[in-house]
């Protein structure tokens, strides 16, 4: 549609050339009708140009992904290599620190590509308390950022002083955990918004955030059906950039990513090396068996 435009527009204009120059008058119809067509043909070019932009920002969203599995695998190869397994405790919390801030870091690009606005990513940490939880920054994105400075630091759940947390900790089987909000500031004027920081306007005014949890299907309607470690939040200052859909899929990849990490490096998650070791000796060909060389 935008080269067919485009040749039109172009030959419009030449035979109204032409016919100046043979002093010919140019008819009432000729001169709206081009103009129309200049205007359609800018349209679908610059709508050409973001949709090719959006392209070449998925393309490069897709090396990200590929760095931060990277940064998991690297991780948990060096902590936990057969030969040498890391069994300090400091070690394996100074690791798993780093590594998750270096993948917030990659988050927070990916976030920057597809809205193309200055994203922070965060991942707050949870402790129970009673029937209650709270939460405290455990990484970011940005490192000595200045929200770090601001008061509260540990923000309540399930309270009704942070609707972020309490709507994206809520567990209904079959539909995907999260809070999404693309106008904080209108959704606090509806009264559908609280924030226990009084200044949360200074830092952001549209945010996701979904939980980093196991979600046990088995226990579905008891207390401990989930075992939730935190939460992974993306905010910007720009309203209406961050949308509820595709935005809110990919961070919630994310969060599943980093209950799995965080589990092992935890010592939550056990293997059964003594079953593993046994099946292993199991496959191996008896002696003086030929190996079929796989």
């Amino acid at each position: 549609v935008a080269f067919l435009g485009s040749i039109a527009s172009i030959l419009g204009l030449l035979a109204m050339a032409w016919q100046m120059l043979k002093g010919q008058s140019i008819e009432s119809y000729q001169l709206p009708a081009i103009g129309t067509l200049l205007l359609v043909s800018l349209i679908v070019g610059g709508y050409s140009v973001r949709v090719r932009s959006d392209n070449q920002a998925v393309h490069s969203v897709f090396q990200l992904f590929h760095e931060i599995n990277h940064l998991y695998r690297n991780t948990l190869a060096i902590m936990f290599s057969e030969l040498h397994p890391t069994t300090d405790n400091t070690i394996l919390h100074q690791n798993e620190r780093t590594t998750l801030e270096a993948v917030c870091q990659r988050i927070s690009d990916i976030y920057q590509l597809l809205i193309r606005r200055h994203c922070v990513v965060t991942v707050k940490l949870t402790t129970k308390t009673g029937p209650l939880y709270v939460t405290e920054t455990f990484v970011r994105s940005e490192s000595k950022s200045a929200r770090d400075d601001d008061h509260p630091k540990v923000f309540e759940v399930k309270t009704g002083a942070n609707t972020a947390y309490d709507e994206a900790i809520r567990f209904v089987p079959g539909i995907t955990s999260h809070f999404y909000s693309g106008d904080l500031l209108k959704d606090e004027k509806r009264g559908r918004y609280r924030n226990q920081r009084s200044n949360w306007k200074k830092y952001y005014k549209s945010a996701i955030v979904v939980p980093i949890r196991f979600a046990d299907p088995k226990k579905i309607g008891q207390d401990d059906a989930t075992d939730d470690l935190g939460f992974l939040c993306v905010d910007t200052k720009s309203r209406n950039r961050l949308k509820d859909g595709s935005h809110v899929q990919i961070v919630c990849a994310f969060a599943d990513q980093m209950y799995n990490f965080m589990q092992l490096m935890r010592g939550k998650f056990c293997v059964a090396r003594r079953a593993l070791t046994v099946a292993a000796q199991q496959q191996k060909p008896v002696e003086g068996e030929k190996s079929n060389g796989n």
